[in-house]
């Protein structure tokens, strides 16, 4: 083959080595220009083509330990563990020392469940690594602690790799979730922080910062974390996705439509991104808006459960009960173990008139979500509505076993009234007024007529904070 040089079309290189290839003469070609072919075939994910250039610099050059490198790393990418072990083997005879060759014999031990060879090979190369390779050695050893489930390890060999090489990626990458399993939050935030303070354009950094704060509840800290991390690279997806979802936590629908807006064509539209624009747009009112974005989920992804859940919302929003028992049926069939949905579709019967059936799916949804409240109080709800208070009663009863809340508390009372015990109803609503006087508003949804009772009003007066 001609010399190659960097100005040179690779596609006809390419072609050139094809045709030679074909007619099994392909003859001298410089190290240079395998490796430039190996590289484009590898980066058209032409694996079994790489391999075969690979092979014909193996017989051009074997004593080169940059081809059996080459092909090791290859192998180990494609998850072939044997075939790269030997081929690194032999690149290890021609480089005993090289870093690189002993961190893909560990990715490989790894990926055969052979800790101990590879804790071994990594011990041996810590003391003759510095720099950025002693850097990607720890996130080996992090790498192999996450396979045997030691997660404080794995954050521990994180931290180091990261203390020498701030902005080593795959160090970063891997914090993310080694912090989420380790629970490591605050020691995150400082990590980061004194990544930022180095480097305050490191993005990846801002987002892991913005993780830790989400799972320290400090959701303000972690909007301005997303934020920063999309100032630094508008085309980090992840940061823009967890900043909307944060704004939609917070109940700033509006924000997180803005920051839709900023990044809008930079990324593509999946159906779990539909629909949580559609959602800010449904608690914004805007229903058919919400409505058109949840169809559109629909159609890129016709299991989308999520998405026909969400539409059944919005038409039982308008009082359409027959599309939201259409929609709810589909979300249903397609998760039957959502509570969500099971109370959704539980809804959509009762408001067409199916009282028995509804019946059953308000208990399979408390069944389903038994340490939540919510469920059980829409069960009671339920049986107060068709005039079952005693009923009632006896969910929440169960409902106490399992969970508890004020709202629980309030509800009973209720109950007591729709009994006629009304003494024993204006003791207990003075025993809850105690214990949340906030909670008190959720009554008069169940009995508005109570928020004008004398006595009710004398208890408020009486009970009200200072």
């Amino acid at each position: 083959m001609k010399k190659y040089r960097p100005g040179d079309s690779i596609k006809v290189l390419i072609d050139e080595y094809e045709v030679l290839s074909q007619k099994g003469t392909v003859g001298f070609v410089e190290e240079t220009v395998f490796h430039v072919i190996i590289d484009y075939y590898y980066s058209q994910s032409r694996i079994d083509c790489a391999l075969g250039a690979i092979e014909d610099a193996i017989e051009q050059y074997p004593y080169s330990a940059n081809f059996y490198t080459r092909k090791g790393e290859i192998l180990v990418y494609s998850e072939l563990f044997e075939e790269a072990l030997t081929s690194l083997t032999i690149a290890a005879m021609y480089a005993p020392a090289s870093i690189t060759i002993s961190i893909l014999k560990v990715k490989a031990l790894t990926g055969l469940k052979n800790i101990s060879d590879a804790f071994e090979i990594i011990d041996t190369t810590k003391s003759i690594a510095f720099g950025k390779d002693l850097s990607q050695i720890y996130c080996c050893e992090a790498v192999l602690h996450e396979s045997t489930g030691k997660f404080n390890q794995m954050f521990d060999a994180l931290r180091y790799a990261l203390t020498i090489d701030p902005l080593n990626e795959e160090a970063l990458e891997g914090m993310t979730w080694a912090v989420e399993m380790s629970g490591n939050y605050d020691e995150s935030v400082e990590i980061h922080n004194a990544i930022i303070d180095q480097h305050p354009y490191c993005d990846r950094a801002w987002f892991n910062l913005g993780q830790a704060y989400t799972c320290l509840e400090d959701d303000e800290m972690a909007i301005e974390a997303y934020e920063y991390a999309l100032i630094s690279n508008e085309e980090n997806e992840y940061a823009y996705r967890e900043c909307t979802q944060t704004y939609i936590k917070l109940k700033r629908f509006k924000k997180a439509l803005e920051c839709y807006h900023d990044v809008k064509g930079k990324f593509k539209l999946d159906g779990d991104l539909l629909v949580s624009i559609g959602y800010c747009y449904e608690m914004l009112n805007d229903i058919k808006k919400a409505q058109s974005y949840y169809k559109q989920a629909i159609r890129l992804c016709p299991r989308n459960d999520r998405a026909y859940f969400q539409l059944g919302e919005c038409h039982g929003r308008n009082n359409q009960w027959k599309k939201a028992l259409k929609s709810y049926k589909k979300a249903f069939f397609i998760n039957r173990r959502k509570e969500e949905y099971i109370t959704g579709l539980a809804e959509a019967f009762y408001q067409s008139g199916e009282i028995e059936k509804a019946r059953k799916l308000f208990q399979k949804a408390a069944d389903t979500a038994p340490e939540t409240s919510y469920y059980w109080l829409r069960q009671a709800e339920f049986l107060l509505d068709i005039g079952e208070a005693k009923g009632a009663i006896t969910v929440l009863d169960d409902a106490e076993i399992n969970t508890e809340g004020v709202e629980l508390f309030y509800c009973r009372i209720a109950c007591l009234f729709y009994l006629g015990k009304r003494e024993e109803a204006l003791y207990f609503f003075g025993e809850a007024l105690i214990e949340d006087y906030q909670g008190h508003n959720y009554i008069f949804r169940l009995i508005p007529a109570l928020a004008i009772d004398p006595e009710i009003v004398r208890l408020l007066y009486k009970y009200k904070p200072d």
